[in-house]
């Protein structure tokens, strides 16, 4: 395929990580919102931990790794999204409205968290010790991130994951799990969670957007005072899930394929230390949960034919978005629903936009690819979740229907379709604001290329590392 990364496009991509590096971890954007910035987002590190290891800086990777799990709940194994390095504004509201109890007063955290990717990005760091030929610092450095679960303490990556089994499953049988924070989806603002966020919506005179009649709503004040009604109740019992339960407590697809996508990486890193009977625990967990994923969140129904959350009562949202497509990355996901979710990346009335993956349907009356309305996920396409669906979605579903029992050669050969036009809209996106407007941006308008908000943001530059896809692509277009 046609190569449109140039070196000069990667050396600004490497400033922009340089840039925004701060000694223990790297922040989402530097320029002029570093001061907002300053704090780490674990989030955000796990996607700029992987391309530091891919470019060859795994002191950089390591280094952002073992700062995370600094931060982890000893007592419990919780990882705050956010670690704010004694620095906090009134931008941190989480901080005012949904506060932890006692604060050490250097030192403030989020108290919620966000989808747990450490266990990839540490395997992913692993493999990059391994191509430079230093496995044995590698083993190290997994065992440093392993961590332990005793009675009294917890830590590192075991810890992280004790708790989600012990905190946040939904309980009776059920493997899934619950957030507890409408900002825990990774997608601020999207509305497929917007029934149980309590969200203030103006609904007076309908008015045509788009050519598509929406409810517009009153955002910024607005949107914070939602918030602030589900905070205010938060906040009397912390940030305890057992008490948050019967607040708000929500099944999100992409949290849930995340988790056990993790599990999975879990169990890669228990095998590689040596530990069988941890690795069996791990993968029998994330078959659990992805059969949960793939029965339970799944809508059939004609026009739907797809992945929705579930509120906390069991009843799914009424929203799509493009959370809904990560089951595309789970590893039983039968051939039928694989198929729909293809052909909703397809379809324009879907997600088949001209720079894709937009965080909205098209069809939906949210959607606001240009960004006007000033929430975050309404529309715009993200490049993690290209990445994500690309990456650890379509390269593996290619791989797999390529050969063995499951063989499809005309399934294989849509797919790579799929994701080389992914793949070449991704780069253009990235490549040309680096070209062009010398930053990378936060997101991206699906239909003009155009990039939005924050300059200089780091995940962006995933777009530059589309390494599995690219090498597939490579293998697999001559073959077919």
């Amino acid at each position: 395929m046609k190569e449109i990364i140039t070196p000069q496009m990667r050396q600004r991509a490497d400033q922009i990580l340089e840039e925004n590096w701060m000694g223990t971890h790297t922040i989402p954007s530097g320029g002029k919102h570093k001061k907002h910035y300053l704090k780490k987002f674990d989030w955000d590190s796990s996607f700029i931990e992987f391309m530091n290891g891919h470019r060859g800086d795994l002191d950089k990777a390591v280094t952002e790794q073992y700062t995370g799990l600094k931060a982890i709940d000893p007592k419990t194994g919780f990882i705050p999204n956010m670690v704010l390095y004694g620095r906090r504004t009134w931008r941190d509201l989480e901080w005012i409205t949904f506060s932890n109890s006692k604060k050490n007063k250097k030192e403030f955290h989020s108290s919620y968290t966000q989808p747990p990717l450490q266990p990839w990005s540490a395997w992913e760091t692993y493999q990059r010790f391994q191509e430079q030929g230093r496995e044995d610092e590698g083993r190290e450095f997994l065992s440093n991130m392993f961590g332990e679960v005793t009675q009294d303490r917890v830590s590192g990556l075991r810890g992280a994951y004790d708790y989600f089994a012990k905190h946040r499953e939904n309980g009776n049988g059920s493997h899934l799990i619950g957030i507890y924070h409408p900002h825990e989806d990774g997608r601020d603002s999207s509305p497929d969670n917007d029934d149980e966020r309590f969200l203030i919506r103006w609904n007076g005179k309908l008015r045509k957007k788009n050519g598509k009649v929406r409810t517009p709503r009153l955002n910024t004040v607005f949107d914070t005072l939602g918030f602030l009604k589900i905070n205010i109740k938060a906040k009397m019992v912390s940030w305890e899930p057992e008490k948050m339960r019967n607040i708000y407590w929500v099944n999100d697809v992409m949290f849930n394929c995340i988790y056990a996508n993790g599990l999975r990486s879990m169990a890669k890193i228990s095998l590689e230390l040596g530990e069988v009977a941890e690795a069996e625990r791990y993968t029998n967990i994330a078959n659990t949960v992805e059969a949960e994923i793939l029965e339970g969140m799944w809508n059939g129904d004609e026009g739907k034919e797809f992945f929705y959350n579930r509120d906390k009562h069991g009843k799914q949202s009424k929203n799509a978005s493009v959370g809904g497509l990560l089951p595309i990355t789970l590893d039983t996901i039968p051939k039928p629903k694989l198929i729909k979710l293809l052909d909703k990346l397809e379809d324009p009335e879907w997600f088949g936009t001209e720079y894709p993956i937009p965080s909205l349907p098209t069809h939906s009356d949210s959607y606001d690819p240009g960004y006007t309305l000033k929430r975050l996920w309404l529309g715009p396409t993200w490049i993690n979740m290209n990445h994500i669906i690309a990456e650890e979605g379509l390269v593996k579903q290619i791989e797999r229907f390529s050969k063995g029992k499951d063989k499809d050669e005309q399934l294989c050969k849509r797919m790579i379709s799929i994701l080389k036009n992914l793949v070449e809209a991704t780069e253009k996106m990235v490549g040309e604001d680096l070209e062009k407007n010398n930053t990378s941006h936060e997101f991206y308008n699906p239909h003009t290329k155009k990039g939005y908000r924050i300059e200089g943001f780091a995940w962006s530059l995933l777009g530059l590392h589309l390494h599995k896809s690219k090498a597939l692509l490579e293998k697999f277009e001559a073959a077919f």
